[in-house]
């Protein structure tokens, strides 16, 4: 006797183009946003700003979105890289705002180059870099670099 499973995928048609599809990065992301924004909970260390006893550092479960952690995790990443690249940076600042649903990621060291890509000359660097999945400075491995994450 041949199992409902084994029988499904030995009477499939040869139309291997309808069942198997090779995605973009981009495309992956957009048409399967769930397996990247995933809600986590997670116990840790966090301040407790309303406590009764004041201020206080406590142990918490949270709940958040994976997806927008790594958004916030490469920006201030991004940030800390900087420091590297100038040493004239000398602050980095961030500003969490509920009510607007707004993140602010400032530092004032060196920014990203305002011209047109060599490579490609009708298109800006910032636009490459802010608008194009894998974009990085980070790719030439002969370059020292001293880089982290949260």
């Amino acid at each position: 006797m041949v199992s409902s499973m084994n029988k499904s995928i030995n009477d499939t048609s040869n139309e291997d183009e309808d069942t198997y599809q090779v995605l973009e990065k981009l495309d992956n992301i957009l048409k399967r946003s769930e397996n990247i924004l995933v809600q986590k909970n997670h116990e840790i260390w966090v301040s407790d700003e309303k406590a009764e006893e004041g201020s206080k550092i406590v142990k918490k479960e949270i709940i958040y979105v994976s997806g927008l952690y790594e958004i916030f995790d490469e920006i201030l990443v991004n940030a800390v890289d900087n420091k590297q690249r100038d040493s004239t940076m000398t602050s980095i600042e961030d500003d969490i705002n509920r009510e607007k649903g707004e993140i602010k990621m400032c530092n004032d060291g060196r920014g990203i180059p305002i011209r047109k890509w060599t490579e490609d000359e009708s298109i800006h660097i910032p636009t490459l870099t802010f608008g194009k999945l894998l974009t990085s400075d980070n790719f030439n491995d002969n370059q020292k670099r001293i880089s982290g994450t949260i």
